[in-house]
């Protein structure tokens, strides 16, 4: 009994001193990210009924794992509405207000201004080269847009490259460290702090892209995309992607590139679907957000071409006096390339006399009062035919792209439907980023409220271990009294 008193003693204190080192190193690393609480696994063992010591595992973590599942696809959807706000901030900052003087509305709204003035005194050099300049205005607005637009594809996908290459660099860290917990598992080393860094690992790539996750019986954390494709085990299944370069023609999948999960001959491409997180929204921004921004100036300044013509002036074209044809792709892009007419630049007098065969006499404003009655009213003449609609489908390169909007406006009213409608989506977004955001903040407090270290908590440990150190003690003070007591006795 004495020699079973002080095996247990002895092993009390062992037990004791390995809980004052842990509640030490977790008290050390309170405040460092990523950190969970540290425990000690221990039970009585018994043999025939009886008490024959304490079981003490390796150190393990205290983490709820559904909750940071469920944190992990929080921070997707808030890097996904962040990211796509950032990018719709910048489509508004280009377009402007409907009503700033830099915008497509307001520079069509001015060009009838100087049409009216016109009208009054049509045979006017001064109010026909003023008329001159606005329309130039018009045309060198919708190229900035339209190049604007382009090159922030341009920005976008290479901010796609960016984040691919980080995926990447994650994934073959998340394989690494799997390996290494496969083997400290196998060696009966404790993996808690292996699994803190994984943890942290999969939250960085969980705001790159939406993942599912499961553990394997070996200790190994899969990673899978949101569609269930691996992306990483004890081996890293990484992303390729070769872009190409973005202009106003590019489209998915035709001409602009796709991302795949491991050698593009898989076929498996994350473009073709929404991969979620920050990759998510860029890909949803380059393939369709942006190219519907430059379908919807496209629009607009094809029909305006369209409609300035039908009245008798050609005040709008290419560098070659042509407007495109009336059927998309036939002017995708001319946002782009649109132009006064190279005709009216060298002879503004045609402003007022038309481009049409038999020009009118000096001082008449009969195609002035057809173009502010019609090319800029609500119908296409007289009778009170319907303008052609602006399409509202079947747009982009490849025909796919819709716009959401209505087909029948005034030139200027669809001008500032674009830049309305697009300033209520962004308005949106941020709305929805601030909602996701949130919630992700919210889940990461009942996170660290559950897993990480809480000083009260250590501190009532502490006190606790102590005492179970010195009655440890004193059972050993014990014995030795008498053990002294019988040496005594005998001599």
């Amino acid at each position: 009994m004495a020699i079973q008193g002080l095996q247990s003693a002895l092993l009390g204190i062992k037990v004791a001193q390995r809980g004052l080192d842990l509640v030490a190193q977790n008290t050390a690393n309170v405040s460092t990210p990523g950190y969970t609480r540290k425990i000690l696994p221990q039970h009585s063992l018994f043999i025939d009924n009886q008490f024959s010591g304490v079981w003490v595992g390796e150190t393990s973590r205290n983490v709820d794992g559904a909750l940071l599942k469920d944190y992990w696809k929080q921070v997707s959807n808030a890097s996904y509405y962040g990211t796509r706000a950032t990018y719709m901030s910048r489509i508004e900052d280009l377009n402007g207000s409907p009503d700033s003087e830099i915008s497509i509305a307001a520079e069509i709204s001015t060009l009838n201004d100087r049409f009216i003035k016109l009208s009054s005194v049509p045979d006017s050099t001064v109010l026909q080269n003023d008329t001159l300049r606005q329309a130039q205005t018009v045309a060198e607005t919708l190229n900035r847009l339209s190049e604007s637009f382009t090159k922030l594809r341009g920005d976008v996908q290479t901010a796609m490259e960016t984040t691919v290459e980080g995926i990447n660099a994650t994934l073959t860290e998340l394989a690494d460290i799997n390996k290494s917990i496969v083997t400290e598992i196998y060696a009966g080393h404790s993996t808690a702090d292996l699994e803190d860094y994984r943890d942290q690992l999969v939250n960085t790539l969980s705001g790159q892209m939406e993942i599912t996750s499961y553990k394997q019986g070996d200790g190994t954390l899969v990673v899978q995309t949101r569609d269930g494709q691996l992306l990483a085990d004890t081996e890293a299944r990484l992303l390729s992607f070769t872009p190409t370069s973005i202009t106003t023609t590019s489209a998915y999948p035709a001409t602009a590139a796709g991302i795949y999960v491991g050698d593009p001959s898989t076929n498996i491409d994350l473009c073709a679907g929404n991969p979620g997180g920050k990759l998510g929204a860029l890909i949803e921004m380059r393939d369709t957000t942006l190219p519907q921004q430059n379908a919807q100036i496209d629009e607009i300044a094809h029909k305006m071409a369209l409609r300035f013509d039908a009245q008798g002036l050609r005040l709008f074209s290419d560098s070659s006096g042509n407007i495109p044809a009336d059927a998309p792709p036939a002017y995708v892009g001319f946002a782009g390339t649109i132009t006064v007419n190279p005709a009216v630049v060298a002879d503004s007098s045609l402003i007022q006399q038309g481009t049409g065969a038999g020009g009118l006499n000096a001082g008449s404003n009969a195609v002035i009062n057809n173009i502010l009655a019609y090319t800029f009213g609500t119908t296409a003449d007289a009778a009170g035919t319907a303008h052609d609609p602006f399409r509202t489908s079947g747009l982009g390169p490849d025909g796919t792209l819709t716009t959401g909007m209505t087909g029948t406006a005034t030139l200027v009213e669809y001008a500032r439907t674009i830049i309305s409608r697009h300033a209520q989506e962004t308005a949106n977004t941020q709305g929805k980023e601030t909602q996701e955001t949130t919630y992700s903040e919210l889940l990461l407090k009942r996170l660290q409220d559950s897993s990480c270290v809480n000083l009260d908590e250590e501190v009532a440990n502490m006190i606790e271990l102590q005492r179970n150190y010195a009655a440890a003690a004193r059972v050993f003070q014990s014995m030795d009294q008498i053990f002294e007591e019988l040496l005594n006795t005998v001599r």
